[in-house]
């Protein structure tokens, strides 16, 4: 089963290369029927406002800076084999490595951990989560509120950025 398609990974990274080389990617709106929702040290997320899934793509590609989507992808290989703790699952996702510049897929999520405090009775059950997640997979060293969704019909949490 496929998730996401390579017609819009290839769009959305190419338009983002482009930008980028003319150093315009922090301010240019993004194309029409995209919108973009963060960007980190390492690479950006576009929300396809058509297909509702998110395609990250890398502010630089080649040269082993910093993290990619191929590690991403290759750590979400390596725990789709482990057991994550109650509550936990992980997205669903894709990667395309397209021409040797890869772009992740993943399903969208409306609200992330940060939206949630800890010390609320919604969002307590989801925090106690994020530290079973992450005792479990202390090396897994960036699994901060934004990095990790709430997926508010199973009530678990989803880790959404892996990146290594």
């Amino acid at each position: 089963m496929t998730f996401g398609n390579e017609t819009d990974a290839r769009f959305i990274r190419d338009w983002y290369v482009l930008m980028a080389q003319h150093n315009r990617e922090y301010q240019e709106q993004p194309p029409s029927g995209w919108s973009k929702l963060g960007s980190g040290c390492y690479r950006a997320a576009f929300l396809n406002t058509m297909s509702g899934l998110v395609y990250k793509v890398e502010h630089r590609y080649g040269n082993g800076y910093g993290q990619s989507n191929q590690g991403e992808a290759e750590t979400f290989r390596r725990f789709m084999l482990r057991k994550l703790p109650k509550g936990c699952r992980l997205p669903r996702w894709a990667h395309y490595e397209l021409d040797g510049r890869g772009v992740m897929v993943m399903e969208h999520f409306e609200k992330l951990l940060r939206d949630f405090s800890m010390y609320s009775e919604e969002g307590a059950p989801y925090w106690n989560a994020q530290n079973k997640f992450s005792s479990s997979f202390p090396d897994l060293w960036d699994l901060h509120g934004s990095n990790i969704a709430v997926d508010e019909e199973t009530r678990t949490i989803v880790p959404i950025d892996l990146g290594a």
